[in-house]
Parts: C-alpha cells; sequence; structure tokens
C-alpha cells in the first residue's frame, strides 16, 4: 500500500529501503536540504478552537482525542531548506503547505500527557492570520529531537547569518541514519484505541475450546486406501492443523489466529476512521470555499486538501478483501472466542462494510472483490446470524461474498495473505521450527479435499462400491435402498430430517447430493449423502429372517414403498443428538458436520433452480436504542438468550439507563452474564453510531467524488 491510513502505520523498513533513504540524505545535505518522513497528526488555530489559548491546551487536546481514537496519522515529507520549511505530499511530491522560517514563531519536542516519546511541534503565524497555527508531527524513521535540531539550526543561521548550529544537527542526523532506525522509531507514539477487541475464551476448559474450530477432513494417507477400507470402517474426523503436536501448539495456533483477527479489526477500523477525517476535511474545504473572496490559497489548505482525498482503489480493495478475510476468521475461531463473539463481532464488521460500499459507489465494486474466498464455515456463519437489513448488504455483493470457495473456480495467482498497516506479521513458524500455514487458506484447502473424498462413501449415482456388491449376500434384502447413517446430524429446518449414529434409513430420492430417505419411526426428509453408508436394511434376528424368507418362499416380493406425499411433514422433534456421545466424540462430530452441512447444501442446491431449498423465514431482531422503553429492553435482552434473572433485573430499565451502565454496574447487577451484557451493549452501541453516520458520510463523500470528477474534466479540457 503506497500511503498510511493510520497513526500507527510505521512499518518497519527494509534494508533496501534504509539504504535508499541514506543515498537519498545524502544527496539533500549535500544541497543543504534535508527531508523526513513524518505523520501529520493534527493542526489547532489557537484562540478559533474550543478551549485551546495556549500551546498546553493544544497538547491537552491533542491526548484527550488519541485517547478517544480521533487522531489519525497523514503520512507526509518534511523539507528543511535553508528558507523555509515544506511539507510534501509523500507519493506525488507535490506541495501541500510551505512556511516560511520567518513565519515559525517555535519549534520543539514535546511530550503529551500520559505518552513516553516526543512530538514535533510547529508553532507558524501566517501574515494574513491572525492567530498562529499549532502543527503536531510524529517522526517515523527518526526521532522528534533530530527533525527539531535540524529546523532550529536552520532558524538559527537565517536570523544570525552562520550555519555552525545547523551542519552540526545535519551530521548528528547522518549517523542516526548509519546506525539504523531506532527501536522506539519503528513503533509510533499515538496508537488508536481499537473499540472491539477478540479474546480467547476461558469460559470452558481447554479440552473443549482450546484449539481453534476447523473442518474435520480424512487426511491424506487415509485418501489413499482402498475402496472397501474407506466404505467399511467409519471415518473418524481428524483434526490437520493440530496432528500429533498436541494441545500446547494447539493454543498457540488459536492465539495467533486471533492476533491477526485483531490485526485485521484495527486495520478496518483505521480505513473507516480515514473516510471519516476525509468527509470532515472535505466539509471544511467546502465552507471555505464558498466563503472566500481571493482565488489566493488560504494557509492550511493544503494539508486539508490531502486529508480530503478519497482512498485510492487498492486501498478500498485492500481493506474489503480483509473484510472478507475476517468473516472466515470469525467462522474457524468461533469455538475460541467471547465476549464478544464471533455472531457479535460479524454484526460490527458490517457497520464498516456498508460505509465502505456506500462510499465506494455501490455494491458493484465491492462485488468484484473475488478473494479470498470465503470458507464453508463462514458462510454459515453469515447466514445463521446476520440481521434482515444486513443480509441484504451482503446478498447485494453477488456470488463471490455469498458462496463458499468450493463453489467458486479457482483464482489463479498467489494465495490471499492480509499486509497490515502497522507493519505487523504474524509469526511464521511455531517453536518446534515448522512454518505456520494461513489459516483461511488451509481451511479452503481442507474443504476442497473434503469434497473429493466424501464421494467414495456412497457414489453420488447411489450405487455401492463395486467390491461391497460382490459379496455374498446372507439374508434376503429388503424392498427398496437402505443405508446407515455414520454420525449425528441435526435437522435446521422442516425440509431436514434429524438422525443418529447408527440408524438405519430408507432412501426414497437420491438423485441430488442431499438424499430424501425415511427413518424408523416414518419421519422424512434430507440429509447429506456423505454421512451414508449402504446397508443390507433393518436388523432382524436369525429366527425372525428365517421365517421371513420362508414366507416370502411363496409370496411374490412386496410392492415398492409408495411415493412419499408432496408436502414434506414436518421434522419430528427430539433433543441434541450429540448427548449419547462422550465430550471428544462430541466434539469430533459437531466440527465435522457444522461444516459439512454447509457444503452439501451449497453443492445440493446449486447455484439457482426452482428446486433450491430455502431456509425458513428469519425473524428480524429485537431493535435497541436509546429510545427503548422497558418493554423493548427486555424483548432484547430474551432474544440475546441471557438468564431470567438477569432480564428480570434489567428489563425494567429503559435503553438509555441501560447504555449509560458501566461494566462494573452491571456486573454487580449480574455476577455471571454482566460482562456478556456490556460487550453486547457496547457492539449494539457501535453499530447505531455506524448507521448514524452513513448517510452523512455518504453525502459528503459523494460531493467530495463529484468535485475532483470536476476538476479532472476541466483540466482535461
Amino acid at each position: 500500500m503506497s500511503t498510511t491510513t493510520g497513526p500507527e502505520a510505521a512499518p518497519k523498513p527494509s534494508a533496501k529501503s534504509i539504504y535508499e533513504q541514506r543515498k537519498r540524505y545524502s544527496t539533500v545535505v549535500m544541497a543543504d536540504v534535508s527531508q523526513y518522513h513524518v505523520n501529520h497528526l493534527v493542526t489547532f488555530c489557537l484562540g478559533e478552537e474550543d478551549g485551546v489559548h495556549t500551546v498546553e491546551d493544544a497538547s491537552r487536546k491533542l491526548a484527550v482525542m488519541d485517547s478517544q481514537g480521533r487522531v489519525w496519522a497523514q503520512e507526509m515529507l518534511l523539507r528543511v531548506s535553508p528558507d523555509h520549511v515544506k511539507l510534501l505530499d509523500p507519493v506525488s511530491k507535490e506541495e501541500l503547505e510551505m512556511y516560511p522560517l520567518g513565519a515559525i514563531v517555535r519549534c520543539d519536542a514535546v511530550v503529551p500527557p500520559g505518552r513516553s516519546r516526543s512530538l514535533l511541534l510547529l508553532v507558524c503565524q501566517e501574515p494574513e492570520r491572525s492567530q498562529p497555527d499549532v502543527h503536531f508531527f510524529q517522526g517515523r524513521s527518526l526521532g522528534a529531537e533530530l527533525i527539531r535540531e535540524d529546523i532550529q539550526g536552520a532558524l538559527h543561521n537565517y536570523r544570525s547569518g552562520r550555519g555552525e548550529r545547523r551542519a552540526a544537527a545535519l551530521r548528528a542526523t547522518q549517523e542516526e541514519l548509519q546506525r539504523g532506525p531506532s527501536p522506539a522509531a519503528e513503533t509510533p507514539p499515538l496508537q488508536r484505541r481499537p473499540s472491539v477487541r477478540a479474546v480467547i475464551s476461558t469460559v470452558e476448559p481447554a479440552g473443549a475450546r482450546g484449539r481453534p474450530q476447523v473442518e474435520s477432513i480424512l487426511e491424506a494417507e487415509e485418501a489413499g486406501r482402498p475402496g472397501p477400507a474407506r466404505t467399511a470402517s467409519i471415518p473418524v474426523p481428524a483434526s490437520p492443523d493440530l496432528g500429533p503436536r498436541g494441545p500446547e501448539l494447539s493454543s498457540l495456533q488459536a492465539e495467533r489466529e486471533v492476533d491477526i483477527l485483531n490485526h485485521v479489526f484495527d486495520d478496518v477500523e483505521s480505513f473507516v476512521s480515514r473516510l471519516q477525517k476525509s468527509a470532515e476535511a472535505a466539509r471544511v474545504l467546502e465552507h471555505r470555499e464558498r466563503g472566500r473572496r481571493t482565488r489566493r490559497r488560504a494557509a492550511g489548505e493544503g494539508l486539508l486538501t490531502l486529508r480530503a482525498k478519497p482512498p485510492s482503489e487498492a486501498e478500498y480493495t485492500d481493506v474489503l478483501q480483509k473484510i472478507k478475510y475476517a468473516f472466515s476468521l470469525l467462522a474457524r475461531l468461533r469455538g475460541n472466542i467471547a465476549n464478544p463473539s464471533s455472531p457479535e463481532l460479524l454484526h460490527f464488521l458490517f457497520g464498516p462494510l456498508q460505509m465502505i460500499v456506500n462510499t465506494s459507489g455501490g455494491p458493484e465494486f465491492a462485488s468484484s472483490v473475488r478473494r479470498p474466498h470465503l470458507t464453508a464455515e463462514a458462510v454459515m456463519l453469515l447466514r445463521d446470524n446476520v440481521t434482515p437489513r444486513e443480509n441484504a448488504l451482503w446478498t447485494s455483493l453477488g456470488d463471490s461474498w455469498t458462496l463458499p470457495g468450493l463453489e467458486l473456480p479457482l483464482e489463479e495467482g498467489a494465495p490471499y495473505s492480509p499486509e497490515f498497516y502497522s507493519g505487523w506479521e504474524p509469526p511464521a513458524t511455531d517453536p518446534q521450527g515448522r512454518a505456520w500455514e494461513d489459516p483461511v487458506e488451509k481451511q479452503l484447502q481442507h474443504e476442497r479435499r473434503r469434497q473429493q473424498q466424501s464421494a467414495p462413501q456412497v457414489a453420488i449415482n447411489g450405487h455401492q462400491d463395486p467390491e461391497l456388491e460382490a459379496e455374498p449376500q446372507l439374508q434376503p434384502e429388503p424392498a427398496g435402498k437402505w443405508v446407515l447413517c455414520n454420525y449425528d446430524f441435526q435437522a435446521r429446518n422442516s425440509s431436514e430430517l434429524s438422525v443418529n449414529h447408527r440408524d438405519v434409513l430408507q432412501v426414497l430420492d437420491d438423485k441430488r447430493k442431499w438424499w430424501k430417505v425415511r427413518d424408523q419411526q416414518g419421519q422424512e426428509g434430507y440429509v447429506p449423502y456423505n454421512i451414508l453408508t449402504p446397508h443390507p436394511g433393518p436388523r432382524m434376528d436369525r429366527n425372525q429372517s428365517n421365517a421371513r424368507s420362508l414366507e416370502n418362499s411363496s409370496l411374490p416380493p412386496p410392492p415398492a414403498p409408495a411415493p412419499p406425499p408432496a408436502q414434506v411433514r414436518p421434522h419430528w422433534t427430539s433433543c441434541d443428538s450429540l448427548n449419547n456421545l462422550d465430550p471428544s466424540e462430541k466434539e469430533k462430530f459437531s466440527q465435522m458436520l457444522s461444516v459439512n452441512e454447509e457444503l452439501q447444501a451449497r453443492l445440493a442446491q446449486g447455484r439457482s433452480g426452482p428446486s433450491r431449498a430455502t431456509p425458513g423465514p428469519r425473524t428480524s431482531e429485537p431493535l435497541l436504542s436509546p429510545r427503548s422503553d422497558a418493554s423493548e429492553v427486555r424483548t432484547w435482552l430474551q432474544a440475546k438468550g441471557f438468564s431470567s434473572g438477569t432480564v428480570d433485573a434489567l428489563g425494567v430499565l429503559t435503553g438509555a439507563q441501560l447504555f449509560s451502565l458501566q461494566k462494573e454496574e452491571l456486573r454487580a447487577v449480574s455476577p455471571e452474564e454482566g460482562a456478556r451484557v456490556y460487550s453486547q451493549i457496547t457492539v449494539h452501541r457501535a453499530l447505531l453510531e455506524d448507521k448514524k453516520k452513513v448517510s452523512e458520510l455518504e453525502a459528503v463523500m459523494e460531493k467530495q467524488k463529484k468535485k475532483v470528477e470536476g476538476e479532472t474534466k476541466t483540466e482535461i479540457i
């Protein structure tokens, strides 16, 4: 990425970039001109800003803005010459601002309250302005003290005509560059506080949730075994990410993936912050344009123009790719993170996604972002949790956002790997020196491998393995086709059928990859074909079998079962079918089926068609806002699944009262669920704020876009 979009954006320079920087610096020093990469943080006009009358006031306000996450660093070049200080666009080298040395009232390195690293302070008094401007910068590769010494040396030379101090400052800077960038310079002092962070869940024991939720597939060596061995044995779901490495490394893997997820959130929030700052700068420029009396550019407009510039197409693509990547990571880590959970963080992402889609001109651009593909788990997570409004946005983005990678053509080129604004990279190897693979790409590979390996269990056309068909039948096969269920499956709608491990089922329709079956109780519905294996029919003891054989010898075979009724019966209700398993088997099967259900549903349904299975209508999520009354608060708490005690305690409050409570107060009311209530409120508040800002931001960005297009046309003419 060519430009920086966050205050934390100070990537670690490579050896080549350090060499090029020293080379450029040596060139400009010879010309008595020095140049520094800096981040412009904020500019205050003394006396015009609320409560900012002195430099100390400006420093305190900067600290407050930083604590609220309202500081956005704008990368630029600061060039010092014998006559002036210039600010340049880092890409085009266009001059943004020029301050004659005579207009610089003060140059210093200051430490804002609560910070350990210094910032560069410039106080400039333009002749046509009644009050000075206060600018704050942070050095990207050099500390603020060295830049201050250079500028003060230039000021001393300008006022006294003697250049010894400037020469000494330039030599000190050259020596610092030769030593390489200091570690402190690589970590900017102002770090944006992300509003939402994912953390490893500590609610359940490590044995249950101490590893990432990964798709269960047969290992490659199992896939290479002969057909009878694959068909006769029940495939035990394996955990390919973990293998024999044990729970400690699986915990490290989960922590690594949560770190990746949090850095994705950081970049998404940073991009949204940039959009908001850009809109603010565009509004200020528009206001100045209306009140301008002359064509001369006013002081500070160069910085505002740079801030008002919309992100580039590549930057929009990058953030959209990260949002897609986050969807797959959230699904993968669903069993590992809590407070907030994966569904809650999913809702948080839709606010930025809506803003990004609106400011990029609509869903057409986002729909063209094909990589990375979504995993089947991610599609399932989205389908099961999005609200009606989020679903409208999600489905408008097209197949590359709504279908799993299994149903999309493979993309050419290297797999997608996110690059973060801060320059952070996840650990490349585990403690044993083995390379970590990208979690989303590996998940996609597992799903493709599973799709290839699932067919040998029962061929897609319904025939058994030829070697099994050759085996002699010891007893007459019952009429119709029968299969044995290898795993539990819980129905999700009225067209599916809940079945248990070892159930014997009669096949009614096997033309698609979801088979219609009838159980021993007469209930009918659809189940995924790859959890089934051929079976001779319902088990009978030997006496019954012999008696039935004698009886049937003089009678014609029974007729085939009557065709099922056109209307599918409602599935029979049952408790959780995993309860009969021990915890280790329960975890294996639930992980396998959670991905298998979505994958097979998509494969069976196809892209379109009248026979496509449609999930039942989803009830809209109760809305909560500061204007909600007590009954709406109670309904919202119940919809979120809180206990009756928590609902009774908090259901008497209005929305405004509930939003005003802090985490400690909620814990005092409900020790067990107070923290979760607070996280739900935090996510909900962020969603409300994003929705409120979208309309205003849309209008400003659209106007700015039209203005830029108009200027471009004028230049062409």
